[in-house]
């Protein structure tokens, strides 16, 4: 896959929104709260693999795409990714490659900062959603070996969320 196209609900008025450079395909798409900005990973190879793959931010009005993270890391499970709900920050699970656990992270669409890490999970973590107020992110994942793949659903993110940031600028 290497193009995202808009189409109309009466299935007219088809436009090309994003087609991905050569040699690149897209590896996850999530749109913002919003309506208005199309997040988009791209990447080479396999799909188990993040190393080289790039989020960008696709304006749907036209404008050009801005990248706002570049991931350096093996990443089990593709590369989910999803809006949060006051759309100033993008989640997606990153593997550790020195241990079998999985960081929760975030990074803001503004730019400006690289990630960090929200949360750490001892297991495969892949799709996810986060709920519309913020307060739950669910996802998919198994731990170990397991080929058995459960539904969780972390509660109280926003509080989370608050706490870690409190603890960053040491209060």
């Amino acid at each position: 896959l290497d193009t995202v196209m808009r189409i109309g609900l009466d299935g007219r008025n088809e436009k090309e929104v994003f087609r991905a450079p050569e040699g690149q395909g897209i590896r996850g798409i999530a749109l913002s709260p919003d309506e208005k900005v199309l997040s988009v990973i791209i990447g080479p190879g396999a799909l188990s693999a993040a190393a080289g793959c790039t989020l960008l931010l696709v304006p749907l009005d036209g404008g050009s795409a801005r990248q706002v993270h570049q991931f350096t890391n093996h990443q089990g499970g593709g590369v989910d990714h999803a809006w949060a709900p006051d759309g100033r920050s993008v989640l997606f699970a990153v593997r550790d490659e020195n241990e079998y656990s999985w960081d929760f992270q975030r990074v803001p669409v503004a730019g400006g900062t690289g990630p960090e890490t929200v949360y750490r999970r001892n297991g495969m973590t892949y799709g996810m959603a986060v709920h519309p107020s913020g307060r739950m992110i669910a996802f998919t994942g198994r731990v170990g070996s397991s080929n058995t793949s459960d539904a969780w659903i972390m509660e109280n993110l926003k509080d989370e969320l608050k706490k870690l940031a409190a603890e960053k600028d040491g209060r």
